[in-house]
């Protein structure tokens, strides 16, 4: 067990992803970030924030007032697989002229739960906030109070490929709505 605070941080111009936070092998994580800025970060496949549970790992995540601007890939990327669970909270964040999305959260066969309520999307080069699930987990994302605006795609994008669930709540609104957003 494995319980991590890192705050008011800058990781800017690296090689690599400005912040990494991983559970893997069955190990237990519970990590909150808050205040950090991840800027500028290059290299190829290289995220402001990569957040992770694999190998049938649990993490309990929380990212609090962070920015992310200008990495390679994502702002933010908060990524389950390998039948690993997480539950993710984001809050307040901001995601600006990333060269993917701005908050990515991806389920790839594991169980995700991810909410995210007071954050900012805007000039990512693809989606501001998108929501996938891949595989044979079960992923549910509440989103409430965000903005998502000028980004080179859609402003929101839901994903399914899977047999599996997948289950949006977009702030007391209905699918296909904007919510409280």
């Amino acid at each position: 067990i494995l319980n991590a605070t890192i705050n008011n941080n800058v990781s800017s111009n690296n090689n690599n992803h400005g912040f990494e936070v991983r559970s893997q092998n069955t190990a237990r994580l519970t990590a909150t970030l808050d205040g950090n800025t991840a800027d500028n970060n290059t290299g190829g496949w290289v995220h402001g924030f990569y957040v992770r549970s694999q190998n049938t790992s649990h993490s309990d995540i929380t990212l609090s007032n962070n920015s992310a601007r200008a990495n390679d890939l994502d702002g933010f990327l908060v990524y389950v697989l390998d039948s690993s669970t997480m539950t993710a909270t984001l809050d307040d964040n901001t995601a600006t002229n990333n060269a993917r999305q701005g908050l990515w959260i991806l389920d790839n066969s594991g169980d995700l739960t991810a909410t995210l309520t007071g954050n900012t999307a805007t000039g990512n080069s693809n989606q501001g906030i998108a929501a996938q699930n891949n595989g044979t987990g079960d992923l549910s994302v509440m989103l409430q109070d965000n903005v998502s605006t000028g980004n080179g795609s859609y402003g929101v994008y839901i994903l399914d490929n899977t047999p599996s669930s997948i289950t949006v709540d977009m702030g007391g609104g209905v699918l296909g709505s904007t919510g409280g957003n």
